[in-house]
């Protein structure tokens, strides 16, 4: 045997054993008998119940369980309607994102401005809403025509560097030269200004 199992501690459990006093002394035997005055240890009398409070009390939790399983039923049918609408909440994104780039592309054929285009789009959407004979372009060219600042502006300036090689770019616009620099590039003219 190991060491440590000879080394028990032996203890008398009597003495944590509540201390009984009264009348009951003996073999130990404390079942309690049916006394005809129905009172608890206390001296206090038990509280009865008639068979209608019973019965309210069994409707009440009846009532609670089917409820519950009202709501659970309800949650897995909407867990259910969603796993089955999964499919069709894919369709519908797909249908949403086709339709928000065919108002992209209408508004840059329409030469709408980048910043502007979600601008357009809403206002364009606004009054579709309003007049069911708008289709996407005629709404979008209402749109630009009441508000031309979402037009893309092309200035002379611009036009004029879209035809230029890169070079003409960079540097800008060659300026003239006055008559003196003239003269003196003829007399010197292996210097570049």
């Amino acid at each position: 045997m190991p060491k440590h199992m000879n080394n028990r501690y032996i203890l008398n459990l009597q003495l944590f054993a509540e201390d009984n006093t009264g009348d009951n002394t003996g073999d130990g035997d404390d079942q309690d008998d049916d006394s005809e005055d129905e009172t608890d240890e206390n001296g206090e009398n038990e509280v009865k119940f008639t068979q209608a409070d019973i019965d309210k009390a069994i409707a009440r939790t009846i009532a609670k369980e089917r409820a519950k399983a009202e709501r659970a039923a309800k949650r897995k049918a909407k867990n259910e309607q969603e796993d089955g609408s999964e499919e069709d909440k894919e369709k519908r994104e797909a249908i949403s994102k086709a339709s928000k780039l065919e108002v992209k592309v209408a508004c840059f054929e329409a030469d709408v401005s980048k910043d502007s285009v979600d601008d357009v789009a809403a206002l364009a959407h606004a009054y579709m809403e309003m007049d069911d004979s708008l289709d996407l372009e005629d709404a979008i060219e209402k749109v630009v025509k009441k508000y031309p600042h979402f037009k893309n502006k092309v200035s002379d300036n611009e036009e004029e560097t879209r035809q230029k090689s890169w070079g003409e770019r960079q540097n800008g616009k060659k300026q003239q030269m006055s008559g003196v620099e003239a003269a003196f590039l003829k007399k010197n003219p292996g210097l570049k200004i």
